[in-house]
């Protein structure tokens, strides 16, 4: 009988504690089924949050993610990146990503949500896998709290996308600036630490523009809308 219940705690913890691949957040190992509460201040601009993933193994692994909406507010609208940033329909990436032995893949997995003038609590699980291998996968939620999302009829909804994406040369900005505010507006780009490497203004009458990134170095930036020295809206972009 203790053989036997010995058995079956070591087969528990097994799969308790076998998780191969963990999420962090701002540095924070998250444990499988932790919540993220997230409070969304703005009723127009995009909330993003980034999410490494750590291959806890001695081998290297494939790594995919995937996207789950558990309640949405009504109007809202959100999608993930996992390498490359997937439009609102898509719940699982493409493609795996690559993980060696006890490192760290970093700003590849990233959380995204817009309110577009909605309050109210949204509830969307985030979960990475191995490859082939669903039962060993380790998932977190995260609750978007729209705090101030009333409707606004002097402001339309701002939108900004950038496609291809990953590019190596001509870009295309596909974007909207809200009517009611007829600032000048520009689109800025940043590297990973801060700086910024184009700023180029965006006309109002016109809802696209596009822009060469094969001066830029290889690697993540991120684009933004600024209008009075703030940002609208802000997106991930790769340059390869």
């Amino acid at each position: 009988m203790k053989k036997i219940l010995f058995v079956f705690l070591f087969l528990a913890s097994t799969f308790a504690f076998g998780q191969s691949l963990q999420i962090m957040y701002q540095g924070k190992a998250l444990a499988a089924g932790d919540t993220i509460d997230i409070a969304v201040t703005s009723p127009y601009a995009e909330t993003e949050l980034y999410f490494d993933v750590v291959n806890l193994t001695e081998d290297t692994l494939i790594a995919w993610a995937a996207r789950e909406n558990i309640s949405l507010v009504s109007g809202s609208d959100n999608y993930f990146c996992f390498g490359n940033c997937f439009d609102s329909a898509t719940d699982t990436c493409v493609y795996g990503l690559d993980i060696n032995p006890k490192d760290t893949l970093k700003n590849e997995f990233s959380a995204h949500y817009t309110p577009k003038g909605n309050a109210g609590t949204s509830l969307i699980k985030y979960s990475v896998y191995v490859e082939d291998k669903l039962s060993d996968l380790t998932a977190v939620y995260v609750r978007f709290n729209a705090v101030t999302g009333v409707k606004n009829n002097s402001m339309s909804e701002v939108s900004l996308n950038a496609y291809p994406n990953p590019a190596s040369d001509n870009v295309t900005i596909a974007y909207q600036l809200p009517q009611g505010n007829m600032a000048p507006a520009y689109l800025v780009v940043k590297n990973l630490i801060g700086k910024t490497v184009m700023t180029v203004p965006m006309p109002q009458a016109s809802e696209k523009m596009m822009i060469n990134v094969s001066d830029l170095t290889a690697g993540v930036y991120f684009y933004s809308i600024e209008q009075n020295s703030r940002a609208l809206m802000t997106k991930k972009m790769i340059v390869k």
